[in-house]
């Protein structure tokens, strides 16, 4: 798997019209044949809809921070938010219109938290076929990622790791509801000699420390003598 960056510039322009749309792409891994269309939520919808109307140039490939330097040098110099023929509605990352590059305080990063905790936060309840990723089946390279990625974290832990967890748990009624006592408690998980476990946590652990998504694949699919009880 190659991860190498090469971000670059890029101009979509639309044939019947020709107007355009500049901007840039910086993410790690990074290619100029990645498939990447844009960012523009009124831009990307009219590129899939007809395709065949716009054509796409690479004009710059470099380094990422290159890359964003250059982007608002060209955009500043079209004065692309305003210019008749461009699709861009900001210059630059420092346009009050971009956020790109700007740091907020801690003040409106506490707000905005609190705003988002218990309830608010938009995948509370959104468990099973309601869950974004239901369905998903995710490729080994990504998972070995995900794993590195995880074991990194890990083995780096930031001091404020059990703060921000305790933060984003406050305001949620089923903390502390552990069990058969907790409102999402769908069953028991039964060993290959009858034992019952109202967790995957538990149930593993009785398994000689079996990793908890491994345990729930094989008692909900009667596997090596698990299997799964719903209530």
């Amino acid at each position: 798997m190659n991860n190498k960056t090469i971000a670059y510039l890029y101009r979509w322009t639309e044939l019947s019209t020709g107007k355009w749309y500049e901007g840039s792409r910086t993410a790690k891994g990074c290619s100029p044949d990645d498939g990447y269309i844009c960012s523009s939520k009124s831009v990307k919808p009219m590129i899939l809809e007809n395709p065949i109307n716009w054509i796409k140039q690479i004009l710059v490939i470099g380094e990422p921070k290159f890359i964003r330097e250059l982007e608002t040098k060209r955009l500043r110099q079209l004065d692309a938010k305003n210019n008749p023929m461009s699709y861009n509605k900001c210059n630059a990352h420092i346009d009050p219109g971009n956020k790109l590059g700007r740091k907020e305080s801690s003040e409106t990063r506490k707000r905005k938290s609190i705003a988002r905790q218990g309830d608010k936060n938009p995948m509370y309840g959104k468990t099973g076929e309601k869950c974004p990723h239901f369905g998903k089946k995710l490729s080994q390279d990504w998972r070995d990622n995900i794993s590195a990625a995880v074991k990194n974290y890990h083995s780096n832990r930031p001091k404020t790791h059990n703060q921000n967890i305790s933060k984003s748990l406050r305001g949620n009624p089923k903390v502390g509801l552990k069990g058969d006592r907790n409102p999402r408690f769908k069953g028991y998980y039964i060993s290959p000699t009858g034992e019952r476990f109202d967790s995957s946590r538990k149930a593993a652990v009785f398994a000689g420390g079996r990793d908890k998504s491994t345990l729930v694949s094989w008692a909900k699919n009667n596997k090596n003598g698990w299997s799964f009880e719903p209530i």
